[in-house]
């Protein structure tokens, strides 16, 4: 059996006393699951920040909470990205911090059914040609009423990193601190090159 450097699980939501919604539990129940599969050797790595202002903790660590206390993972097994706030930071951030665990090239995402085509298209161009980056989501209700955000959001992502080489980090870093709203301080406060560097 093939194992996979790390199972990367997008996050979805949580409420103001930091417990996850249902979405996010099933989320990390797949990737336990594909994680007793894989002899529970790679890496669980959580992602998400504290987004909510009714509290400071980031939803990468409640997801890491889960799987440590209700599904008994052990703490050394999961690495928690804080960075990330969205999907294009999610991938941009667990290759920026966590590449260095990545040493077959083969990672696993999970996420939901109808977020897995957008996620996709980032990642891939975000790791570029030398990963084999692989799939498991869990089935929603959502997937046909989502399918317009989904495709209008995927057409944002394009347009923002247009002209720009798949996996090249640097050009990519660029853009997204300088050009993406949710980093560039448009919606939420500026992040720095410093501000992440530090982080690592």
């Amino acid at each position: 059996m093939n194992i996979y450097d790390a199972i990367i699980i997008l996050s979805n939501l949580m409420d103001g006393e930091s417990n996850l919604n249902l979405e996010s539990k099933n989320r990390a129940n797949l990737a336990f699951e594909i994680w007793n599969q894989q002899n529970c050797i790679p890496k669980l790595i959580t992602m998400g920040w504290a987004y909510r202002n009714d509290t400071n903790v980031p939803i990468s660590k409640s997801m890491a909470n889960y799987l440590v206390n209700k599904l008994n993972v052990p703490k050394e097994q999961i690495l928690s990205d804080v960075l990330s706030r969205d999907t294009v930071g999610d991938a941009f951030f667990s290759r920026y911090n966590y590449e260095k665990f990545f040493l077959k090239k083969k990672i696993i995402i999970i996420t939901s059914d109808y977020h897995e085509k957008r996620a996709h298209s980032i990642f891939k161009f975000i790791y570029g040609e030398n990963y084999k980056i692989h799939f498991s989501v869990i089935e929603t209700d959502l997937k046909k009423s989502k399918q317009k955000d989904e495709r209008d959001s995927l057409d944002q992502f394009s347009n923002t990193f247009n002209g720009i080489k798949s996996g090249d980090m640097n050009k990519i870093q660029n853009i997204l601190l300088q050009n993406h709203p949710l980093y560039n301080g448009t919606i939420n406060p500026q992040m720095t090159i410093k501000e992440f560097e530090n982080h690592v």
